[in-house]
């Protein structure tokens, strides 16, 4: 009966030592992504920015000319 009970707690120790490592793991990986997310988004209103400076500068282009010829 020892046996057994020392079995079955050390798999829970094994599968909870596991999940915890799951978890952190899956933690870094959501911070990792926050930050490219941040990046990007501090990216996006540097180019909104420039895109608003060039429609300062150049006021008679047509505002909604999207670049392409289609």
């Amino acid at each position: 009966m020892f046996i057994f009970l020392a079995l079955l707690f050390s798999l829970l120790i094994i599968t909870n030592y596991n999940a915890i490592a799951r978890y952190k793991q899956a933690q870094r990986k959501l911070e990792n992504l926050q930050r490219e997310y941040d990046a990007l988004e501090k990216e996006i209103e540097i180019k909104e920015s420039e895109l608003e400076l060039l429609r300062q500068l150049a006021p008679g282009m047509p505002q909604n000319d999207t670049g392409g010829n289609r």
